[in-house]
């Protein structure tokens, strides 16, 4: 059903179908199986869409991915990540997707070399991201 109102662009209905889904696969099959893998990218997907709703609760905490004992060796974790991270910038939190950048860069560096391309990638969005934390706060600052 969350896939059905996925494609039709039903996303406020959505968003909370795949938390739901997300929390269950978490609990049972765990974070790094490859259908919850699906399950967050689809929630990045759709949080990343000009129509989501920006106050949308599944970003409520960040810190959630953070806190999970992920490990590098699996690069649709990463990319899932990854995608999460820029889900969480696009809607202004950027504060909270630098250590999620931090980690995918980690596991990046780690599962494929330093000089790799994602690893290069995962280096650049840390970077920008980073970028955008200052300028918020320069901003803040003026205020």
């Amino acid at each position: 059903l969350a896939c059905t109102l996925e494609r039709k662009g039903d996303h406020e209905r959505a968003v909370p179908l795949f938390q739901r889904i997300l929390h269950w696969q978490e609990v049972h099959i765990g974070f790094e199986h490859p259908q919850t893998l699906a399950t967050l990218g689809s929630l990045a997907r759709i949080l990343q869409a000009p129509a989501a709703n920006p106050a949308s609760s599944c970003l409520n905490d960040a810190d959630r991915v953070e806190e999970l004992r992920c490990k590098f060796d699996n690069p649709r974790l990463l990319c899932s990540l990854s995608h999460y991270a820029v889900a969480l910038e696009m809607r202004g939190r950027v504060g909270e997707a630098v250590p999620i950048h931090r980690r995918v860069l980690e596991g990046r560096r780690a599962l494929l070399g330093e000089e790799h391309p994602d690893a290069v990638e995962a280096m650049t969005s840390l970077l920008t991201c980073q970028l955008k934390v200052e300028k918020q706060q320069q901003q803040q600052q003026r205020q």
